[in-house]
């Protein structure tokens, strides 16, 4: 039998990269909320799925969640004493392994870990 037109698989490969500009674009929004809000927290997440973290942002409006690739987003914060954006931000960058997020809000310490164990 011949092969039918209509059934053709689409690899999953064929994403748009971001590159140099989504990049340049996240260190610049990350920097803002640097400026905006009062606390920063990483946060490590194992299986998140997409509902969940729906739910975790839609709950948590009022602060700002950063995904990204952990060398991306250290580079916004600064990865050595020299080149931090704020004070003591390249202690935090040495932080980012993993799978791991930051949290920008203005919530205190004992509300974020009351709401949600953040590890």
């Amino acid at each position: 039998m011949p092969k039918s037109k209509r059934d053709k698989k689409i690899s999953l490969t064929r994403t748009i990269k971001k590159g140099l500009e989504g990049k340049q674009q996240l260190i610049q929004n990350i920097q803002d909320s640097v400026d905006k809000y009062a606390r920063i927290f990483i946060f490590s997440v194992e299986n998140m799925r997409n509902v969940q973290l729906k739910t975790i942002r839609y709950e948590w409006r009022h602060s700002r969640f950063f995904f990204g690739k952990n060398k991306v987003m250290a580079l916004a914060l600064g990865k050595s004493l020299e080149t931090e954006y704020r004070e003591n931000l390249h202690k935090l960058s040495a932080q980012l392994r993993g799978q791991a997020g930051l949290l920008f809000t203005n919530k205190t310490k004992e509300e974020v870990l009351k709401c949600y164990y953040l590890d």
